[in-house]
């Protein structure tokens, strides 16, 4: 999967490190001096690129890609997929997994990722 980021341009790979740090697109367009529609075009070929199809499963693939040092293993959120709170739940618990969160977060992250969402993955 490492070799998924390799297709990425540098701005592509900027803006993919920035998702992941979970900058917003605003956040990221002031650092990168780029305007909002510039980022969301980038963001929209990372996820491409990467096979996914939202910002979270984005955050998710660079989480573990960064806790494997570049091998990632579980990638939910693929393009085609229906992906539902359940799946939300196990990426979550394979974060804990890996040691990026503790077990007695899951519930509110998974709560706060569906709110932030607007209760749409």
């Amino acid at each position: 999967m490492q070799d998924l980021v390799s297709t990425l341009t540098d701005r592509e790979r900027d803006v993919f490190d920035l998702v992941v740090e979970g900058y917003s697109n605003k956040e990221i367009a002031e650092k990168l001096l780029i305007t909002v529609s510039t980022v969301k075009f980038h963001a929209c070929n990372v996820q491409s690129k990467l096979g996914l199809h939202s910002r979270v499963g984005v955050i998710l693939f660079g989480a573990e890609s960064q806790a494997r040092g570049g091998q990632v293993e579980f990638v939910a959120l693929t393009k085609g997929e229906e992906f539902t709170e359940k799946d939300l739940r196990k990426a979550a618990a394979h974060l804990v997994e890996l040691g990026l969160v503790e077990k007695k977060v899951v519930n509110s992250l998974v709560l706060d990722l569906l709110a932030a969402l607007g209760g749409k993955i």
